[in-house]
């Protein structure tokens, strides 16, 4: 007879989201639902469950990737060439967001003649819709002076919109053809 191996443990592998794109790098809220296995033993297979450990699903590769959504707890488990099985292993809870609702803007006081013209003068804007926790950006240009913008948790802020170089001469140009023509 030749050598024996007795295999009697396998080690859990360890599941790792591939890029966690959250607010932070360790919050596991992703829009990339890649999760990585490693720690596999030569031979292995492996199961993942989305639920706790309630119902396992076959795993192949090295990774798996869950769809949009929120999993309370995402685990892993190996079965080695001996068929052990080791412990499951717990990636914790994870959120799959791969899409975000465009906010609406809109006047917050249309003075118009009409209250759906777009013409008013309360130059405020009203921004909602935007995802509670989620991060918002100052936008590429700050609000005209008496522009202020409402938005709850948002990072805009009220500043004029300098003028560059090149408008002002433009400007000067464009009023004195304006009084030449009403000449």
């Amino acid at each position: 007879m030749g050598s024996v191996t007795v295999d009697v443990s396998a080690a859990a592998p360890t599941p790792a989201l591939e890029s966690d794109t959250g607010t932070s790098a360790s919050d596991h809220v992703t829009s990339d639902g890649t999760v990585v296995v490693s720690g596999l033993e030569d031979g292995a297979s492996y199961e993942y469950s989305t639920d706790g450990g309630t119902t396992w699903v076959a795993g192949t590769g090295t990774s798996f990737t869950l769809g949009e959504g929120t999993y309370a707890d995402v685990q892993v488990r190996q079965s080695d060439a001996a068929g052990n099985v080791s412990a499951a292993a717990s990636l914790g809870a994870v959120t799959v967001d791969t899409s975000a609702a465009a906010p609406v803007v809109a006047l917050a006081s249309d003075t118009g003649t009409s209250n759906s013209d777009g013409i008013t003068s309360d130059g405020t804007v009203t921004v909602s819709g935007l995802e509670d926790g989620r991060p918002t950006s100052t936008p590429p240009m700050a609000a005209p002076r008496g522009l202020r913008a409402r938005a709850p948790a948002s990072s805009w802020r009220q500043a004029p919109i300098p003028m560059s170089k090149c408008a002002r001469p433009m400007l000067r140009a464009m009023s004195a053809r304006r009084r030449r023509l009403a000449a």
